[in-house]
């Protein structure tokens, strides 16, 4: 982009075809209502997603030092693609909405992975299985602060750097049957955190965690 690019709403959906590389200076900017798509490609340039961006087939990165998420982020496999995943290079917020999700009718992984800085959680985080096939939901992450809210509807693995201080205050629910398994650094758990169901089938499991604190 070699100025500023706006997907508006109505656009319709922008899905570049083969590998590509999004270069700046210019930022893209995807308007409410609009959608884009990433099918293991890579974007070099900071991005503002108010509407709709899809993360599916193979794994896309995005590079920018700005990423906002107002809108629905969807990490998506799907069955004409392969396993979907998402390399953040730095954090960023999410005020809007960030799915994991399975639409294939064979077993995928979903991943979101923040190389480097904090993950701020203002707004939610899900994992779905719209599809028949079974799911492994990973959300690899450097450092999460959690204001917001994280709904465990597919079990899910949440991984922190070792060195890592996390910090939630907000909610996390898990879904009867599922399973949330926390690994990494220190988390202090200032907020709820909530099995829903019969708790006897429904898991958290903390052995990997460097440090917990429960308040």
């Amino acid at each position: 982009f070699a100025s500023a690019y706006t997907q508006s709403s109505t656009s319709t959906l922008l899905n570049p075809t083969g590998t590509i590389t999004f270069n700046g200076p210019g930022t893209l900017t995807i308007a409410s209502g609009g959608s884009f798509k990433m099918t293991a490609d890579t974007a070099n340039v900071d991005t503002d997603n108010q509407g709709n961006l899809y993360i599916e087939s193979g794994t896309s990165t995005i590079n920018s030092t700005s990423f906002n998420n107002p809108g629905v982020l969807t990490i998506r496999s799907t069955n004409s693609g392969s396993n979907a995943g998402l390399v953040m290079a730095n954090g960023f917020t999410n005020a809007g909405t960030i799915t994991l999700d399975n639409a294939s009718g064979s077993p995928r992984t979903q991943t979101l992975t923040v190389s480097e800085g904090t993950l701020l959680n203002s707004g939610v985080i899900e994992t779905t299985n719209t599809g028949s096939g079974s799911s492994t939901n990973n959300l690899d992450i450097d450092t999460l602060s959690n204001i917001g809210t994280v709904n465990v509807n597919e079990s899910m693995n949440l991984t922190f750097a070792t060195s890592a201080t996390n910090e939630s205050s907000g909610n996390i629910n898990i879904a009867e049957t599922k399973t949330l398994d926390i690994n990494g650094g220190t988390f202090n758990n200032n907020g709820a955190i909530t099995l829903l169901g019969n708790s006897s089938s429904t898991t958290l499991d903390l052995a990997g965690l460097t440090s917990l604190s429960n308040n």
